[in-house]
């Protein structure tokens, strides 16, 4: 029946592949959470993986993430700005060089 394949409710040891994704996981958790948080590694990693993810699914940090993609937009149209003049100037360098 149901507890047959349990053998005897003795825990089946976790596969090789299952350890080595769940230690991945754990790694890139505490790693996002050092970045973003600017916390230690060995402060993320001492923290329970529930939190680590309330913490990334949580309001205050889609909003700073909001917040930091319109600041990268922002940046990438001033440099598309510096791009146009940068332009504007080599053809008005070329423009005189040719009057010449």
């Amino acid at each position: 029946m149901f507890m047959s394949h349990l053998a005897g409710f003795k825990p089946v040891p976790a596969s090789r592949n299952w350890r080595e994704t769940w230690s991945e996981n754990l790694m890139n958790l505490a790693s996002g959470l050092a970045l973003y948080t600017h916390t230690s590694l060995a402060d993320a990693m001492a923290m329970q993986a529930s939190t680590v993810r309330q913490f990334f699914d949580g309001k205050a940090f889609a909003d700073w993430k909001k917040g930091r993609e319109a600041e990268l937009k922002m940046q990438a149209a001033v440099v598309e700005r510096l791009n146009r003049v940068i332009e504007a100037c080599g053809m008005v360098a070329k423009t005189v060089a040719r009057t010449r």
